[in-house]
This record gives C-alpha cells, structure tokens and sequence, in this order.
C-alpha cells in the first residue's frame, strides 16, 4: 500500500496565499486548512504488514447450468450439467429450477424458473405465461428489461376444470395441469406442461383418446403486455418485444403430431398459422395489434396408422429464438441403411441423421437385415466457463446414464465405450457434418480407460473417470466439447455377426427432463488468496500493486463516504482479487478487472451504512 500525502501541500498554499497578521486567523486559511488536515487523515493507507494469510473459502457462485460446493481446504467440486438447472431470481440469486405447478386462487401456479406460468382454474380461462428471465447465459449480463407476458387462451373448450397429474407424456413421469375431455366433440384432453429439458418451456398438448375422422383446426388467443414483432418461419415464430434493448422476447416451436407407438422420435410436423385476428378470421373479437390468433391444424390422415393417445404440441420457449435456449448442446449423428462395406460407414464425412432434439442418445452399432451397417455418435457439450481461471483440476467424472445396452460381441475385445473430444460445427447444434468430429475417426485420443459393455449398468449412472488427456480437455473459459464412442468405432473393426447384431448403449440427453442428463463432476482446487485489509480511517483513496491473488477485506467505512481503489498488476500480471460479501455491484455481477502486466484499474464505491456499493469501475487506465 502506499500513502498520500497531500496535505503538507495545502498547509503550504493556505500559509502562503492567507497569511496570518497581527495574530489574528484569516478565516478562509482556518477552513482551507481544515480541509488540508481532513484529506490528511483521509489518505493514510496501510502498509503490506497489514495483509495476513485466509485458509478458507465458503461460497461458490452457481451457474444456469452447475453447483458448486467446497469440500474443504480450498478444494471445491462443480457438477456441469448440459440443461438449465438453476434460475435467477428476483435478488439476483441463483436458484433451483422446480417445474411444478402449486395451485392458488389464481390457477396453477409454477414460479421456480426463468418464467412463471398460471394455468387457468377452467379450460376456457385464460393462462399467463410471464418472461421475467433476468440473465442472459449468451452475453453473461443482467437483462434489463421489463418482463413481456403474454396470455394464452384455447378457444373452442368446454368449461373443464383443471387439475395437477402424475404420468408419462413421452418423458417419462412428470406432473402436468389436465383438463379431461376440454374438446368433448373430439374426445381430447387439454394440457399445460413445464418440460424441463435443455431449458424449460411451457408445453400446451392436445392429446386425442379417439381418432379423428375428418380434419380440424384448433386455435389458441394470444396477447402480448406490450408492442412485438413476429417473425414466421414455417416452422417456428420469433416475437420480439418492440422496446427492449437487449434480446426479449418468446418463441413458438415444435408444431408437431406423434403417436403412443413411435412416440416423440417419429414425430411428423404439422401445418400452424400465427396471425392477427382480422386475418385469422377469428369471429367478431375486437382486433389488437398485441392479439394473435394461433390456428394448428389437424389433418385426419395422420389417424388412420397412428396408436392412441395422439398428442399435438405448440411450445413457449423464454428465449426469441426457439432453438438456442443454452451455451452447449448435446445430440448424435449416425448412418444408417446405406453402406454394406464397414470402411466405407466408418470412414464417410457426414451421416445420413442428426438430432439435438430427442430424449435419447444412441452410442450403438449393429448391422440391418439387408446386412447394411448402422453406426451413430454422441456428443456432449458442457459450458465450464463457471470454474475460476485460477483453479487447478484435480480429478473429473464424466457420467451418462445408460437406458439400455446391447452387446452381441463380449468376445471380441472391441465390446466397450470411451471418451472422445469432439469439434462439433456449432456449440448448439448437432448437424450431419459432424459424423466425422466426434474425435479422429480412425484411433481417436481417450479421455478415459475402456467401459466394458459387460460391466455397465442399466438403467443407471455409468462413470468414466478422466485420465490427464481428458483432464486437459476442460475448459476454464468456454464449453468442453466431449462425446463417446464403441469400441468397434473407435478400432476401426467390424462388428462380427449376422444381421440383428448389436453393440452399444442408449443413454439419457438432456431432454429428457429428469435429472438423468450427461454431468460432468470437476474436482479442483482455487488459489488461496492474502487477505488484503483496507481501513478507511486512514484514507479514502488506496492504492495495490498485486503480486499475487488477493482477498479483500474492507474497514471502518463512514457512512455516506465515497471511497476509491486503485488496483495494479505487477510486472507478471495475472492476478485476481475477491471482494468482501458485503461489497455489491449492479445486477450482482462484479466487474472482470484488467490482469495484463503493469494494468491499473479504479473502482469507486459508496458506503451506506452497512453495503459498499460499486459506484464506478474504470478499467485498464493508461
């Protein structure tokens, strides 16, 4: 620390500019030399004899996507998940995401996410879907603006009342708002589902118990709180709030039809409108700029094959664009039904199939009755920027949870799994591209030792422990891309047998939605920092020249005082600080400060009593 010393200075320029004459003070040097001796005591700082040594820190922050908690002695274990498991709250907290609904006076209430939802007490009421998001995971900022709620209204519904289910819509078992029987002419139930997959979304499902005999459409009454623009691409709508100034707004996706047989994976799309109601030709209701009519519309077809309950879907997502809810993703690419010559499958650029959507990830191999060979790959992206760019990794686990395995060749030496590092074209997307990026696709580098496909258990948590290579595949600042493969993939050897022969899992994805997804567990372990004691007493401008990590410990702050801290880098540069817990910044988030050699930075806090609030950061000053 060094000491300013300003007020000999002003002594000097007060004695001479207001002399002292006949004995008598000048009033204006009595008050400039007030001033001088406040300053005085305002800018003694401490000196380094003052920082002494922590051994212990007690708080992590979480992520959209990981807890953290310390096991003591500066070791700390994150779990990475490849979904949103936590929201920000109304305190700028991180919370876990529960999707349950409560029910109220008000409906059915869910609150516990980056939206809330009321589905209504009857059918024919109106449900309140609130985008209240306060982070956005993309830029790592605090969203601004105000929340953009829209109204969800089913038309053409008796007045059925709703009630909270326990069942399996495809998911497995979940708790979800029915309306038995809402469209009692198509025999169909109305639901209002929170999926919690990669992130959450409001589900609105028309599940059918009887087969359509003509086609129908179906609408929905939508009002935005403020003025939007809608984007419809034939596939998904983006809705924009007109007066937001960061990325606001809902979509609409997954306008699709499946069965109870071939379930979600077999799912067709099916044709939708989204339009203003004098469009929509939506009877004599008033027209609203802010009043959409959605229309999905059945065709009676798809019944003749299809196994009951059928279920259709229109799904709110709290992101404007539908398809990029997360920093990562996870997903497969395969090829299946087209080479007879294993060199031929193994070897090609891209697959014949990619999916990021399902439920399901297929690390599997076998061989079709036309003795065409299937082989597909999974990825799995984590978003690691949480871990502290001082921590030291010490050990990872890499869990999937295995549905189902197959293994028609134990004797070959070829019956495993292993972790590859994978370089997918986008991080939030899987494409057909990167059947040749999930590792080298002859003798790719291991993150791990072999799986044996006679040792895994399913249905259950399957564990790779990462050895140094797969260790160094973890990221401190972005997203580690990991994936796995067969063995047979992975040596280049053929699965052996006749058609119907099987070698590999199917495993738990995101979607899934309970809490089965790929993890990622990182033991490591965070530079203990000096503690650094700034007393105010002795001054309101303070000034470090960091050597190492430090902690920060303010004292002796006057209410009401501004306060000034001036950080610099040594010559290496690279260190960081921590602030104490009663140190607070805008939106929550402190600065990231400048750690190149020689840097400075100054950062203006205001105390109020009992918080130092962050008034002004100045980085990199030069």
């Amino acid at each position: 620390m060094k000491k300013n010393k300003p007020s000999l200075l002003l002594f000097t320029i007060a004695h001479t500019c207001f002399p002292v004459h006949n004995n008598r003070v000048n009033g204006r040097f009595v008050l400039l030399l007030f001033m001088a001796l406040l300053l005085h005591s305002c800018n003694q700082l401490p000196s380094t004899n003052q920082l002494f040594k922590i051994t212990a820190l007690s708080e992590r922050p979480l992520s959209y996507n990981s807890n953290s908690v310390a096991v003591g002695g500066g070791k700390w274990q994150a779990e990475f998940h490849t979904r949103w498991i936590n929201y920000m709250d109304d305190k700028h907290q991180w919370q876990k995401i529960d999707p349950n609904f409560v029910k109220t006076e008000r409906g059915f209430e869910m609150t516990k996410a980056p939206f809330e939802v009321v589905a209504p007490l009857y059918a024919d009421e109106a449900a309140i879907f609130n985008n209240n998001n306060r982070y956005d995971i993309f830029t790592k900022k605090m969203i601004n603006d105000k929340p953009l709620e829209q109204t969800i209204q089913a038309l053409g519904t008796e007045h059925v009342m709703g009630m909270t289910e326990t069942g399996d819509l495809g998911w497995g078992e979940v708790q979800y708002v029915i309306y038995p029987n809402a469209y009692p002419q198509y025999h169909a139930d109305l639901i209002y589902w929170v999926h919690q997959g990669r992130a959450p979304r409001l589900r609105k499902f028309i599940r059918f118990n009887v087969k359509l005999t003509a086609d129908a459409d179906f609408q929905f009454r939508i009002i935005y709180s403020g003025d939007v623009e809608t984007v419809n691409n034939g596939s998904t709508v983006s809705v924009r709030s007109k007066d937001a100034k960061g990325d606001r707004g809902n979509g609409w996706s997954d306008f699709y039809i499946w069965d109870a047989k071939d379930g979600w994976a077999k799912r067709q799309p099916i044709r939708f409108g989204f339009e203003h109601p004098s469009i929509a030709s939506a009877g004599d209701m008033a027209t609203d700029q802010r009043e959409y009519i959605l229309t999905k519309h059945i065709e009676s077809g798809y019944f003749k094959t299809a196994a009951l309950p059928v279920f259709t879907d229109a799904t709110i997502t709290f992101s404007p664009n539908p398809h990029t809810e997360t920093t990562s993703v996870d997903g497969q690419t395969g090829n299946n039904g087209i080479y007879t010559v294993w060199s031929d499958i193994h070897s090609t650029a891209n697959g014949n199939d990619a999916d990021n959507t399902s439920n399901i990830l297929y690390c599997l191999l076998y061989i079709n009755n036309n003795n065409t060979y299937y082989i597909s790959r999974s990825f799995t992206l984590f978003d690691t920027s949480p871990l502290d760019d001082n921590a030291t990794i010490n050990s990872a686990t890499y869990s999937i949870y295995v549905n189902q395995k197959w293994n028609d060749d134990n004797a070959s030496g070829n019956a495993f799994l292993n972790v590859v590092q994978t370089t997918p074209s986008s991080n939030t997307a899987i494409v057909l591209s990167d059947y040749s990026k999930c590792g080298s696709v002859d003798n790719p580098t291991l993150g791990a030792a072999n799986l044996n496909l006679s040792s895994i258990t399913a249905p259950a948590y399957n564990n790779f422990t990462l050895n140094a290579t797969g260790l160094g595949w973890i990221s401190k600042t972005g997203i580690t891309k990991l994936g796995f493969r067969d063995g047979h993939d992975i040596n280049n050897i053929a699965l052996p047998g006749g058609p119907q022969h099987y070698s590999g899992v199917s495993a738990a994805s995101a979607e899934t939605g309970l809490s089965t997804e790929p993890k990622l567990l990182v033991n490591y372990t965070l530079q203990i920092l000096d503690t650094a004691t700034v007393n105010w007493n002795n001054g309101n401008v303070e000034e470090i020249i960091l050597a190492t990590g430090r902690a920060f410990k303010f004292t002796n702050g006057k209410s009401g005082g501004i306060y000034n801290l001036l950080i610099k880098q040594d010559g290496t540069g690279g260190w960081g600080v921590s602030w104490p817990t009663n140190v607070k910044w805008a939106g929550g988030i402190a600065p990231t400060l400048t750690t190149t050699a020689g840097a400075v930075d100054m950062v203006r806090f205001i105390y109020d009593g009992t918080n130092y609030l962050g008034n002004n950061v100045t980085l990199n000053i030069k």
